[in-house]
C-alpha cells in the first residue's frame, strides 16, 4: 500500500474526520472471504482509493465501480501518481465522482468538506471533479511542505493494523517480523524506470522539481511511535542521497559512523554503494537461514549470489556462493566460484552456471581445491 494512503488520512483525523483505513486484500486474507463481502459491510460517505501504480488500475476502477454500486450515494475519489496523470481516462470509469491531483493532503480534504459538510471548495486547485455530466478540473496544486506531514496516526486508524505490518507480497504472513516503509522524502533524485516514477516522472505528476526531505527526527519519531506497537523491521521508502562533509571520503564517513554507533549495537558497513547501518547480527545471513527455516529449506540446499561487501556473511551461510565479476575482493576471496561477467550479465551466468554444474544434484563431483584463483572456480565447502 503506498505510503502517502497513511498521509492522506493523518491529515482527514487532524481536520477532525473519522477515517478508517482499509487493505482489502488483507481484509479478504484474514475473513477468507471475497473481496466484494469486505466491501458490503464497509459503510462510508466518502471511499478514497488509491491508483498510485498503473498495473493496479484495473483493480482500483472495479473496486471504485463495486463500492459506488453497493453504496449509491456515497461519494468515490480515485488518487495517486496514475490517477493525475490519468485523470481523464479514470473519469471515464463512470463511477467515480472526484480524482485528486498530484500530493492530495489539501485537495483530498477540501472534497471531504465539501462531500460530508456541503462546505463549497472556494479552490479546486487538486481536484478534477464531477459535477453532474460534465467534469471540472482545477490546477495543479503547489507541493506541500513536509514540515508538518505526519503518517502514523494513519497507520493506526488502520483496521488489523499490526497485521498489516506483516503483510509482503505474498499477502500476511503471521512468522513475518512487523516492518514498515517510512517516508523519508517525496520525489526522485534519478530518472528510473521502475516503482512511482523518475525525478522527471514525479515532478510532471506533482509538479515536485526537486527532491523534498523530512526531518529525521519526524521519521525518527514515527519509528518509535510503531515500534510501541510491535514494529520490528524499519525500512525508508526514498534513498536520500549525500554528500559526505569537506575533507571526507565516504569511507571515512563510514568510519566516523561506526565509532559512534557501534557502542550502541549498531555494525556499519561500507560496500561500495552505500554505507550500510544494522544491528549485530542482523545480516543477510540471518535474513537467508530465516527464509530457510520459513520455508523448510536446509541452507546445505542453497546457493548465494552476490557483489558487495554486505553479501559476504551470505555467501558464507549458503552452500556455495558466487561472486559477480564486480565484487570486491574480500567478497571474492569468499566465493566458491567468481563469474567472467558483472552486474546483470553476471548474475545471468551465474544463474546458467548453477543450473549446468550439477551442483546440487552430485555436489561431491566439484574439485574442492580450485580455489586459488578468482574465476577458476567452482570449487565447494564441504
Amino acid at each position: 500500500m503506498p505510503v502517502g494512503v497513511f498521509s492522506l488520512a493523518s491529515k482527514l483525523l487532524e481536520e477532525g474526520f473519522d477515517v478508517e483505513v482499509v487493505n482489502i486484500p488483507l481484509e479478504a486474507q484474514l475473513a477468507g472471504v471475497r473481496y466484494a463481502d469486505v466491501l458490503k459491510e464497509l459503510k462510508a460517505e466518502v471511499y478514497a482509493v488509491s491508483l498510485n501504480w498503473f498495473v493496479h488500475a484495473d483493480g482500483a476502477l472495479e473496486t471504485a465501480k463495486l463500492i459506488k454500486l453497493l453504496n449509491p450515494s456515497a461519494k468515490v475519489v480515485v488518487g495517486g501518481m496514475t490517477a493525475t496523470v490519468f485523470a481523464e481516462e479514470v473519469a471515464r470509469n463512470g463511477y467515480v465522482d472526484a480524482i485528486v491531483l498530484g500530493e492530495g493532503e489539501e485537495a483530498l480534504t477540501t472534497y471531504v468538506k465539501y462531500a460530508v459538510k456541503g462546505v463549497q471548495p472556494a479552490d479546486r486547485r487538486g481536484l478534477y471533479v464531477r459535477e453532474g455530466r460534465k467534469w471540472v478540473r482545477g490546477g495543479m496544486p503547489v507541493p506541500p511542505s513536509l514540515a508538518r506531514a505526519k503518517y502514523t496516526d494513519g497507520v493506526l486508524a488502520m483496521r488489523h493494523a499490526l497485521e498489516y505490518l506483516k503483510t509482503g507480497i505474498l499477502g500476511f504472513m503471521p512468522a513475518q517480523q512487523p516492518h514498515f516503509w517510512f517516508a523519508a522524502a517525496r520525489g526522485c533524485l534519478f530518472d528510473r524506470i521502475y516503482c512511482g516514477g523518475s525525478r522527471e516522472g514525479y515532478s510532471f505528476a506533482t509538479g515536485r522539481a526537486s527532491m523534498a526531505v523530512r526531518d529525521p527526527a519526524a521519521v525518527a519519531e514515527e519509528v518509535a511511535q510503531l515500534s510501541e506497537m510491535g514494529l520490528r523491521i524499519a525500512r525508508l521508502s526514498a534513498r536520500v542521497a549525500f554528500k559526505p562533509a569537506a575533507g571526507h571520503s565516504p569511507e571515512e564517513a563510514a568510519r566516523l559512523a561506526a565509532a559512534e554507533l557501534e557502542p550502541l549495537g549498531f555494525e556499519v558497513v561500507y560496500s561500495g554503494w552505500a554505507i550500510h547501518v544494522h544491528r549485530f547480527g542482523v545480516n543477510k545471513a540471518a535474513g537467508l537461514l530465516e527464509a530457510c527455516r520459513a520455508l523448510g529449506i536446509e541452507p546445505e540446499r542453497v546457493a548465494a549470489i552476490g557483489d558487495s561487501a554486505v553479501d559476504e556473511p551470505m555467501l558464507e551461510a549458503a552452500r556455495f556462493g558466487v561472486a559477480l565479476a564486480n565484487s570486491p575482493v574480500s567478497l571474492k576471496r569468499k566465493a566458491d566460484y567468481v563469474t567472467a561477467e558483472s552486474h546483470y550479465l553476471g548474475f545471468l551466468e551465474a544463474v546458467k552456471f548453477l543450473e549446468n554444474s550439477g551442483l546440487f544434484l552430485n555436489a561431491r563431483k566439484l574439485n574442492k581445491n580450485r580455489a586459488a584463483g578468482f574465476g577458476n572456480g567452482p570449487r565447494l565447502r564441504c
